[in-house]
Protein backbone atom coordinates (compact mmCIF):
# COMPACT_ATOMS: atom_id res chain seq x y z
CA UNK A 1 0.00 0.00 0.00
CA UNK A 2 1.45 3.27 -0.81
CA UNK A 3 2.48 5.72 2.19
CA UNK A 4 -0.26 8.57 2.64
CA UNK A 5 1.64 11.64 1.64
CA UNK A 6 1.42 14.62 3.70
CA UNK A 7 1.46 17.72 2.33
CA UNK A 8 0.36 20.07 6.11
CA UNK A 9 1.98 17.89 9.55
CA UNK A 10 -0.31 18.01 12.47
CA UNK A 11 2.60 17.29 14.93
CA UNK A 12 1.61 18.90 17.69
CA UNK A 13 -2.19 19.14 19.09
CA UNK A 14 -3.41 20.70 22.27
CA UNK A 15 -6.81 19.48 23.60
CA UNK A 16 -9.11 21.14 25.50
CA UNK A 17 -12.36 19.15 26.76
CA UNK A 18 -14.17 18.80 30.26
CA UNK A 19 -13.69 15.28 31.80
CA UNK A 20 -17.13 13.28 32.09
CA UNK A 21 -18.70 9.98 30.91
CA UNK A 22 -19.51 12.30 27.46
CA UNK A 23 -15.43 12.19 27.03
CA UNK A 24 -14.66 9.61 28.65
CA UNK A 25 -15.71 7.07 26.66
CA UNK A 26 -14.01 8.50 23.25
CA UNK A 27 -11.18 10.83 23.87
CA UNK A 28 -8.64 7.76 23.94
CA UNK A 29 -9.61 7.01 20.03
CA UNK A 30 -7.95 10.43 19.31
CA UNK A 31 -5.11 10.20 21.60
CA UNK A 32 -4.53 6.55 19.90
CA UNK A 33 -5.31 7.41 16.47
CA UNK A 34 -2.23 10.39 16.41
CA UNK A 35 0.29 8.66 19.14
CA UNK A 36 2.38 11.28 20.76
CA UNK A 37 0.79 13.97 18.93
CA UNK A 38 -1.44 15.08 21.88
CA UNK A 39 1.36 17.52 23.60
CA UNK A 40 -0.87 19.01 26.10
CA UNK A 41 -4.29 18.56 27.20
CA UNK A 42 -6.22 21.81 28.97
CA UNK A 43 -9.22 20.37 31.28
CA UNK A 44 -12.14 22.71 32.43
CA UNK A 45 -12.34 23.23 36.38
CA UNK A 46 -16.33 21.64 36.52
CA UNK A 47 -16.56 23.83 39.86
CA UNK A 48 -15.76 26.94 40.95
CA UNK A 49 -14.76 30.77 38.89
CA UNK A 50 -17.07 32.11 36.58
CA UNK A 51 -19.77 28.42 37.24
CA UNK A 52 -20.19 28.64 40.84
CA UNK A 53 -19.33 26.05 43.64
CA UNK A 54 -20.54 22.59 43.70
CA UNK A 55 -23.65 23.54 46.18
CA UNK A 56 -24.81 26.74 43.90
CA UNK A 57 -24.56 24.54 40.84
CA UNK A 58 -26.75 22.15 41.80
CA UNK A 59 -29.12 24.53 42.92
CA UNK A 60 -29.23 26.45 39.82
CA UNK A 61 -30.01 22.94 37.72
CA UNK A 62 -32.28 21.96 40.09
CA UNK A 63 -34.43 25.19 39.68
CA UNK A 64 -34.25 24.90 35.93
CA UNK A 65 -34.89 21.36 35.44
CA UNK A 66 -35.73 19.74 38.63
CA UNK A 67 -34.39 16.01 39.70
CA UNK A 68 -33.96 14.33 36.55
CA UNK A 69 -31.92 17.18 34.72
CA UNK A 70 -29.82 16.73 38.25
CA UNK A 71 -29.82 13.50 38.15
CA UNK A 72 -28.56 13.43 34.41
CA UNK A 73 -26.22 15.76 34.83
CA UNK A 74 -24.79 13.67 38.00
CA UNK A 75 -24.17 10.44 35.95
CA UNK A 76 -21.92 12.62 33.51
CA UNK A 77 -20.07 14.43 36.14
CA UNK A 78 -20.15 12.40 39.42
CA UNK A 79 -21.65 9.20 39.30
CA UNK A 80 -19.25 8.61 36.30
CA UNK A 81 -16.26 9.26 39.12
CA UNK A 82 -17.71 6.23 41.06
CA UNK A 83 -18.62 3.81 37.78
CA UNK A 84 -14.96 4.31 36.35
CA UNK A 85 -13.62 3.00 39.50
CA UNK A 86 -15.65 0.38 40.15
CA UNK A 87 -15.08 -1.24 36.39
CA UNK A 88 -11.87 -0.51 36.64
CA UNK A 89 -11.60 -3.12 38.88
CA UNK A 90 -14.21 -5.22 37.25
CA UNK A 91 -11.74 -5.05 34.11
CA UNK A 92 -8.62 -6.27 36.04
CA UNK A 93 -9.97 -9.28 37.28
CA UNK A 94 -11.83 -10.31 34.01
CA UNK A 95 -8.94 -9.10 32.15
CA UNK A 96 -10.61 -7.20 30.02
CA UNK A 97 -10.01 -3.96 28.26
CA UNK A 98 -10.80 -0.12 29.73
CA UNK A 99 -13.85 1.42 27.85
CA UNK A 100 -13.96 4.39 29.51
CA UNK A 101 -11.09 6.69 30.99
CA UNK A 102 -10.77 10.25 32.91
CA UNK A 103 -8.82 12.72 31.58
CA UNK A 104 -6.32 12.21 34.51
CA UNK A 105 -6.12 8.26 33.60
CA UNK A 106 -5.76 9.62 30.18
CA UNK A 107 -2.48 11.82 30.53
CA UNK A 108 -1.20 9.53 32.88
CA UNK A 109 -1.59 6.54 30.69
CA UNK A 110 -0.28 8.61 27.22
CA UNK A 111 2.41 10.33 29.00
CA UNK A 112 1.07 13.89 27.93
CA UNK A 113 0.71 16.90 29.92
CA UNK A 114 -2.54 17.76 31.80
CA UNK A 115 -3.40 21.38 33.20
CA UNK A 116 -6.36 22.14 34.62
CA UNK A 117 -8.15 25.77 34.33
CA UNK A 118 -11.08 28.20 35.02
CA UNK A 119 -10.07 30.13 31.79
CA UNK A 120 -8.15 29.08 29.35
CA UNK A 121 -8.07 32.86 27.62
CA UNK A 122 -5.63 34.01 30.09
CA UNK A 123 -2.56 33.98 32.50
CA UNK A 124 -1.18 30.87 33.15
CA UNK A 125 -2.97 28.25 30.75
CA UNK A 126 -2.61 30.58 27.64
CA UNK A 127 1.36 31.12 28.22
CA UNK A 128 1.30 27.11 28.54
CA UNK A 129 -1.01 26.36 25.43
CA UNK A 130 1.66 29.24 23.66
CA UNK A 131 4.20 26.91 24.89
CA UNK A 132 3.08 23.85 23.24
CA UNK A 133 2.80 25.09 19.76
CA UNK A 134 0.29 23.73 18.40
CA UNK A 135 -0.10 23.26 15.19
CA UNK A 136 -4.07 22.09 15.60
CA UNK A 137 -6.22 22.87 19.12
CA UNK A 138 -8.77 20.39 19.35
CA UNK A 139 -12.30 21.43 21.50
CA UNK A 140 -13.76 18.43 22.66
CA UNK A 141 -16.48 19.06 24.71
CA UNK A 142 -15.11 21.96 26.51
CA UNK A 143 -17.24 24.62 28.25
CA UNK A 144 -15.90 28.06 27.40
CA UNK A 145 -15.91 30.59 24.57
CA UNK A 146 -12.44 30.34 23.05
CA UNK A 147 -11.19 34.08 22.63
CA UNK A 148 -9.36 35.03 19.36
CA UNK A 149 -6.19 35.46 20.65
CA UNK A 150 -6.59 31.68 21.09
CA UNK A 151 -8.09 30.99 17.60
CA UNK A 152 -5.13 32.86 16.26
CA UNK A 153 -2.48 30.41 18.33
CA UNK A 154 -2.63 27.17 15.83
CA UNK A 155 -1.18 26.94 12.62
CA UNK A 156 -3.89 25.32 11.18
CA UNK A 157 -6.80 26.43 13.51
CA UNK A 158 -9.41 25.43 16.02
CA UNK A 159 -11.68 22.38 15.69
CA UNK A 160 -15.10 21.99 17.04
CA UNK A 161 -17.45 18.92 17.82
CA UNK A 162 -20.47 19.50 18.30
CA UNK A 163 -23.49 16.74 18.90
CA UNK A 164 -26.07 18.42 16.56
CA UNK A 165 -26.34 18.91 12.94
CA UNK A 166 -24.84 22.89 12.76
CA UNK A 167 -26.04 24.99 11.89
CA UNK A 168 -29.33 24.18 14.02
CA UNK A 169 -29.41 23.58 17.72
CA UNK A 170 -26.25 25.61 18.50
CA UNK A 171 -25.82 25.81 21.99
CA UNK A 172 -23.89 23.70 25.52
CA UNK A 173 -27.10 20.76 25.32
CA UNK A 174 -26.80 20.22 21.39
CA UNK A 175 -27.59 16.83 21.49
CA UNK A 176 -30.34 16.86 24.04
CA UNK A 177 -32.23 19.36 22.19
CA UNK A 178 -32.77 17.81 18.80
CA UNK A 179 -34.35 14.99 21.07
CA UNK A 180 -36.99 17.91 22.71
CA UNK A 181 -37.95 19.02 18.81
CA UNK A 182 -38.65 15.61 18.26
CA UNK A 183 -36.20 16.02 15.12
CA UNK A 184 -36.21 13.70 12.47
CA UNK A 185 -32.56 13.52 11.72
CA UNK A 186 -29.60 14.00 15.04
CA UNK A 187 -26.17 13.81 13.78
CA UNK A 188 -22.60 15.52 15.16
CA UNK A 189 -20.84 18.47 13.08
CA UNK A 190 -16.76 19.23 13.41
CA UNK A 191 -16.19 22.49 11.97
CA UNK A 192 -13.76 25.71 12.52
CA UNK A 193 -13.69 27.89 15.63
CA UNK A 194 -12.84 31.19 13.49
CA UNK A 195 -14.79 33.54 15.72
CA UNK A 196 -15.74 34.21 19.24
CA UNK A 197 -19.20 33.71 18.10
CA UNK A 198 -20.64 30.05 19.26
CA UNK A 199 -20.98 26.90 16.92
CA UNK A 200 -20.91 29.59 13.75
CA UNK A 201 -17.72 28.49 12.01
CA UNK A 202 -17.35 26.56 9.09
CA UNK A 203 -18.23 22.98 8.87
CA UNK A 204 -15.32 20.43 8.00
CA UNK A 205 -17.44 17.23 8.34
CA UNK A 206 -20.98 15.88 9.48
CA UNK A 207 -22.52 12.61 10.02
CA UNK A 208 -26.28 12.05 10.38
CA UNK A 209 -27.12 9.07 12.97
CA UNK A 210 -30.31 7.16 13.46
CA UNK A 211 -32.46 7.38 16.43
CA UNK A 212 -32.78 4.73 18.17
CA UNK A 213 -35.75 3.55 19.73
CA UNK A 214 -35.69 3.35 23.56
CA UNK A 215 -32.42 5.24 23.51
CA UNK A 216 -32.09 7.42 26.79
CA UNK A 217 -30.47 11.59 26.35
CA UNK A 218 -27.06 10.11 28.27
CA UNK A 219 -27.03 7.02 25.74
CA UNK A 220 -27.57 9.45 22.67
CA UNK A 221 -24.83 11.96 23.87
CA UNK A 222 -21.93 9.31 24.13
CA UNK A 223 -23.06 7.84 20.96
CA UNK A 224 -22.49 11.24 19.07
CA UNK A 225 -19.57 11.99 20.89
CA UNK A 226 -17.92 8.87 20.00
CA UNK A 227 -18.86 9.63 16.39
CA UNK A 228 -17.24 13.11 16.49
CA UNK A 229 -14.53 12.04 17.46
CA UNK A 230 -14.08 9.86 14.38
CA UNK A 231 -14.85 12.68 12.26
CA UNK A 232 -12.10 14.48 14.32
CA UNK A 233 -9.58 12.21 13.38
CA UNK A 234 -10.97 12.24 9.86
CA UNK A 235 -10.60 15.53 9.79
CA UNK A 236 -7.03 15.98 10.94
CA UNK A 237 -5.90 13.38 8.07
CA UNK A 238 -7.81 15.61 5.47
CA UNK A 239 -5.88 19.14 7.20
CA UNK A 240 -2.93 17.41 6.72
CA UNK A 241 -3.66 16.45 3.08
CA UNK A 242 -4.92 19.79 2.19
CA UNK A 243 -8.23 18.51 1.11
CA UNK A 244 -10.59 20.18 3.66
CA UNK A 245 -13.21 22.29 2.18
CA UNK A 246 -15.16 23.88 5.07
CA UNK A 247 -19.00 24.93 4.29
CA UNK A 248 -19.57 28.18 5.84
CA UNK A 249 -23.22 28.68 7.38
CA UNK A 250 -25.72 29.58 4.37
CA UNK A 251 -28.17 30.02 7.89
CA UNK A 252 -28.15 31.47 11.19
CA UNK A 253 -29.46 28.33 12.69
CA UNK A 254 -31.39 28.32 16.22
CA UNK A 255 -29.33 28.48 19.29
CA UNK A 256 -30.75 26.75 22.82
CA UNK A 257 -29.45 27.25 26.26
CA UNK A 258 -30.10 25.04 29.36
CA UNK A 259 -33.35 23.22 28.99
CA UNK A 260 -36.35 24.42 31.56
CA UNK A 261 -39.04 22.07 33.14
CA UNK A 262 -41.59 22.79 30.30
CA UNK A 263 -38.65 21.39 27.42
CA UNK A 264 -38.30 18.14 29.73
CA UNK A 265 -41.71 17.22 29.98
CA UNK A 266 -41.59 17.91 26.29
CA UNK A 267 -39.32 15.55 26.37
CA UNK A 268 -41.15 13.13 28.48
CA UNK A 269 -43.72 13.20 25.61
CA UNK A 270 -41.88 11.90 23.25
CA UNK A 271 -41.49 8.83 25.44
CA UNK A 272 -37.22 9.95 25.73
CA UNK A 273 -35.60 9.29 28.96
CA UNK A 274 -32.81 11.11 30.07
CA UNK A 275 -31.22 8.38 31.87
CA UNK A 276 -31.43 4.76 31.28
CA UNK A 277 -29.49 2.16 33.64
CA UNK A 278 -29.22 -0.42 31.08
CA UNK A 279 -27.42 2.71 29.05
CA UNK A 280 -24.75 3.41 31.63
CA UNK A 281 -23.66 0.23 32.15
CA UNK A 282 -23.51 -0.41 28.48
CA UNK A 283 -20.73 2.47 27.92
CA UNK A 284 -18.77 0.77 30.94
CA UNK A 285 -18.84 -2.89 29.80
Amino acid sequence: MAERKHIHSVHRIVLCTLDSLYSGVALHRLVTAFPERVVLIVASKRYGGKYGSFFRQLCRNWERGGYAFVTYLSFHFIYHYVFLHATDIVNVLLRRPKKVYSVCQLAKRYGIPLIYTSNPNTGETLARMAAAKPDLIVSAYFDHVIRQHLINLPTFGVINVHTSLLPDFRGPFPSLWPLIHNAERIGVSVHYINSEELDNGPIILQRVCDRKTGESVLATDCRLFSAGIELVNRAIVMIEEGTVRAVAHEQKGRYFSFPKRADLQQLRRHGIKLVRWRDVFSQYF
